[in-house]
This record gives C-alpha cells, structure tokens and sequence, in this order.
C-alpha cells in the first residue's frame, strides 16, 4: 500500500488538486477535485478532468505566486484561506522594528486593526487584538504583538520609553503604513512569492526611517489572510496541576533570550523546569546506534561512560553462522 501522504501527481492529475489538503494528521487524506473533475450521478465515480487542472482556490489570483513558495507554504496559505476569518490588502514594508518582529510578530496601526474585524468566541466582530494572528499570502503566519496608535497626542507619546518612541515614530513617518513583517522570511522558509506580490503591486510608496532618510518604493501592497486563530480562542490558562505535569508555554523566546542575558537563572527554572529528559532520551538512541554524547553535548563516535554513571549491561552471546539460513548462539 502507497503512504497516502504521498500526493503523487502522476494518480491524482485530472482528479485531485496536487497541492490542496488539510494539515495535521489529515495531510494528504483529504483531497479537493480540480475544476473540470465531476462525479456521476449515478455511480458516485469521479469522471477524470483536464490534466494539469486545479481546484478553483489555487487558480484565484491571490495564488498567483504560489509557483514561488515551497509545497508546505502552498498548503498553509490553501488552508488558512478556507479557514479565514476575511482577507484584505495591507500596505506593508518588510523592515526590523525593535525586536517586534521576532518570532514572526506582525506589528500594526490601530486604523488597519480597527478596520479588519475578526470573530470572536462569543460570534460578533471585534477588531484585531493583541495576540491575533495574520498571514500573508504566502505561508508567513505571525501574531500581533503590538498595536500603534501613531495619532495619539504628544503628552501620550513623551509618556514612552525610548524604545517604544522609536516604533510609534515609524509609524507616524509612514501614515499610510499599515503593517511591518519580518524581512527575512523568504531565507528561512524559501517562500519568495512575498516578495514577487510586493515588487509587482502598482501601488507602492516611500518609506521614510528614524534619520528621515526616505527608501523610494518601500511600502507596497500585500494581501493579508486575517485568520481564525483569535487570542481568545486560542489562549490557554494552566492551573498548577497541569503545570505539574509539565503542560503549558510559560514564557516566550524573547523573554528567555532577556532573562538569560540578566543571569536570571532561577526564573528560567520556574518557567520551564528540568528539560534534561530529552537530552537523556537522546542520548540513549545515540547508543543504540553506537555513537554517544558526553557531559557537555559533544557527539562521541563510540560509547564511554559518564563521571559516576554505571550501567547494568546485558549481554547478547555472539551470534555463529553454521550454514546458510541456521543460526546458532556461541
């Protein structure tokens, strides 16, 4: 039996759309006919298509540089499109912005957050929070980690920490900027259709940094997938038993790289407890296999011992060929 996860185009062309599936542990299982694929209505059969067509989502030109981004990227954005809580066109420029675009962050105006609603648990619309999550057309998924108020008034704004001074006064420089995003996305995920919706829109604009310098054609358009995935859906409190148990994200990647700059070694334990378990787990396949890992993490080519550790050892007699198929132990 062929691994259904394996959506081979050669059996499915004229059937099935090679890249439209859902994620997880349906990947692969769930498929969509391509446009001129029918079923018969009396046997229930898939009459075969066009070869080469597609389903009607991955032909919409906001697809059309889908041809630029890993299959993975193709079948994230497919599947944040039939889950999306709306889409829309943001002006965006791909630039650094105080550490707000780690970890995929996608700051925003608080006119673009106010305007481009999403639905709550409770089924009404409410504007973008904090903690929602966007993506561009491309498999760019990021969370917003900030919302800017670029017309609040001066006493508002003396009121910031330099640090904060320096992302609402990138905003107010830019008035028609409506989101930032990572600029390194298309190295680390090879995605470049991001970057292809960007340089072909005819809609671009000046982006105008810190110094005043201004970077003709900076800002351009880009279509924005506004997501299912809410702060308040998708937030979960963990109660000590659960923390217990080891469940749970009590701190996120910036806050350990603070903390562990400030030697803040006894908070990182609280957060994230002994994580030694995995390093034993691995180690232990590393000898199954004949190799090993010493006190400090340094692959060693054969098996020695660690200061004070004692094993107890089994061991399997040797194994004596007689003839061809009979095996005896020594």
């Amino acid at each position: 039996m062929k691994n259904l996860g394996v959506m081979k185009t050669e059996l499915s062309d004229g059937y099935y759309d090679p890249i439209a599936t859902s994620g997880g542990t349906n990947q692969g299982l769930t498929r969509y006919l391509v446009d001129s694929a029918t079923v018969d209505s009396k046997t229930g059969r898939i009459v075969k298509g066009e070869a080469g067509d597609r389903t009607s989502l991955m032909k919409h030109e906001f697809m059309k540089n889908q041809e630029y981004n890993p299959f993975d990227r193709q079948q994230m954005t497919f599947s944040n499109l039939m889950t999306a809580s709306g889409i829309n066109v943001a002006r965006a420029a791909q630039i650094d912005l105080n550490g707000f675009t780690f970890e995929d962050g996608v700051p925003m105006s608080k006119e673009y957050a106010e305007k481009h609603g999403v639905y709550s648990t409770d089924g009404q619309i409410r504007k973008l929070l904090i903690g929602d999550k966007v993506s561009d057309g491309n498999g760019n998924k990021g969370v917003t980690p900030i919302i800017i108020d670029r017309n609040m008034s001066d006493e508002e704004f003396n009121q910031l920490s330099p640090l904060m001074k320096n992302v609402v006064q990138t905003f107010k420089n830019n008035p028609d900027l409506d989101i930032v995003m990572a600029k390194y996305s298309s190295v680390s995920r090879f995605n470049g259709g991001t970057a292809r919706d960007m340089v072909e829109s005819k809609n671009k604009s000046a982006f105008v940094d810190l110094q005043g310098n201004v970077h003709e054609d900076c800002i351009s358009e880009l279509p924005i997938i506004v997501t299912h995935m809410t702060v308040d859906a998708k937030t979960n409190i963990y109660d000590n038993d659960a923390l217990a148990e080891g469940r749970g994200r009590k701190a996120n990647p910036q806050l350990a790289w603070a903390l562990n700059a400030m030697e803040a070694d006894g908070i990182m334990a609280e957060f994230y407890g002994n994580n030694n378990k995995a390093v034993y787990n691995y180690r232990e396949y590393l000898i199954t296999v004949g190799l090993d890992m010493d006190e400090i993490g340094t692959l060693r080519e054969s098996y020695a011992p660690h200061e004070g550790e004692i094993r107890n050892l089994l061991r399997i007699p040797d194994l004596v060929y007689k003839e061809k198929w009979n095996v005896k132990y020594r």
